[in-house]
Formats: structure tokens, sequence, C-alpha cells
């Protein structure tokens, strides 16, 4: 987004932001005033998500205001800006892998409260979710640590220096686009297999097989085409 003028980022992240409390709102509201339940681990991972949700977002006004903004800047005039942008989209990239994370754990606890009267669904999921917390430790750590012991020179202002000493960007932002697709077709297979041992109708059943299979369809076709570019 430092590519993008503030006119631009400002407004698209204030509805995004918008969109996101108002639905997770929704959710708590639906589940405390109507269901009468209490909140599940689901829950809780859905509100962490939403608070990383909001820090992008408020790094991205900061990065709008104090950064590049994404206009051409002169290197003399503008050192400061040139760096907070460097070090505004180190940390998009960083907390990025977190926000993933929760939300495949919220999936995951959900599908534990619909399915988890079976004992072969309860240890299937419980090996996802270990799976998913080491995988989203691993990247963040890995971006975290790509330049070793100086990760200053990751938003340095000559990045020169960066591309020379520190990993490589590219293909690890490449390889947790991969997996993440990976590990959202797991996770949206899984449920098909028992959807059909619940206690509804047929009519039911059918519908919220398509929800999933829409689903699946997304990341295996979209979702893949809409990441490669940016990376």
């Amino acid at each position: 987004m430092s590519l993008y003028r503030p006119s631009v980022v400002i407004p698209v992240y204030s509805v995004l932001a918008g969109v996101g409390f108002a639905t997770t709102g929704l959710r708590l509201s639906v589940r405390t005033r109507f269901a009468r339940v209490s909140l599940g681990l689901d829950d809780f991972f859905v509100i962490l998500g939403e608070i990383v949700a909001a820090t992008c977002t408020a790094m991205q006004y900061y990065n709008a205001i104090h950064g590049s903004g994404g206009e051409a800047t002169d290197p003399d005039g503008r050192t400061n800006a040139i760096v907070a942008t460097h070090k505004i989209d180190w940390a998009m990239i960083v907390i990025e892998k977190p926000a993933f994370g929760f939300v495949k754990l919220s999936i995951l606890f959900f599908y534990h409260r619909v399915f988890g009267v079976w004992p072969s669904f309860r240890r299937i999921n419980n090996g996802l979710v270990c799976l998913v917390a080491a995988w989203t430790i691993i990247f963040t750590l890995a971006d975290v640590l790509l330049c070793g012991a100086h990760p200053e020179l990751i938003w340095g202002f000559d990045q020169t220096v960066a591309r020379r000493q520190c990993g490589h960007k590219g293909v690890l932002l490449l390889a947790f686009a991969v997996t993440s697709v990976a590990t959202d077709m797991v996770l949206l297979v899984l449920p098909l297999f028992y959807i059909g041992h619940l206690q509804m109708t047929t009519r039911k059943k059918w519908s919220s097989g398509l929800v999933f299979f829409l689903g699946m369809a997304y990341v295996v076709f979209l979702l893949p085409i809409c990441e490669i570019p940016v990376l």
C-alpha cells in the first residue's frame, strides 16, 4: 500500500476496517445476546485477528501521513519519510502472519465445537491446530530474523545493503503464500467428510457442503491469482 497515495489508502483501509469491526461485533452480539452462549476459543481468536487488522490500519494511516505516501520522493529531502515507509512495510509483513494464523485457528476451534463429537475428527483437528500454530510462529520469526541480528537493515534508507546481507524476502513471501493456500484448502475440505453425519435435513447438508466447496474453489483458483502478482 506504500505505492498508493493517502487519498486512496485512508478511505480503503477505513472501509475495510469498518466492515471488519461491524461483522466481528455482529458475530459476538449474536453469540452472547441471541444464542446466549459463552464465547469460545474461536471467538477469542477472531478478536485477536481483528486487533491485528486494526493495528495494520493504524500503521497505514501513519504511513500515509508521515511516510512517502506513494509519491516519488526526493531522497535528499525526505529520507525520514522513506525510512518510515520501509518500517511500515516490514511491520505489515511481520504481523500479517499472526493475523492469518489467528483466523485459521478460529476456524479450527469452531470446527471443534461443531464436529468434535467424533474422536477421529478431534485427532485430525488437534493436529491441524498444532500445525497452524507452528506455521504461524515459524514464518513470523523468519520475517523478524530476515537480517539476523541487524533488523535495522530491513528498513534502512539504502536497500542495496539489505539485499546483500539479508535473506531473500521474495522467496519467503512465496513460501508463505503457497503454504497459506495449502492450509486453507485442508481447512475447507476437512468438514466435507463429516457434514453428512450432522443431525440436520439433507437440504441443509447440501447447502453447507456447497458453502465449503465455494470457499475451496476460491482458495484454489482465485486467491493464487490475487497473491502471485503482489509477490
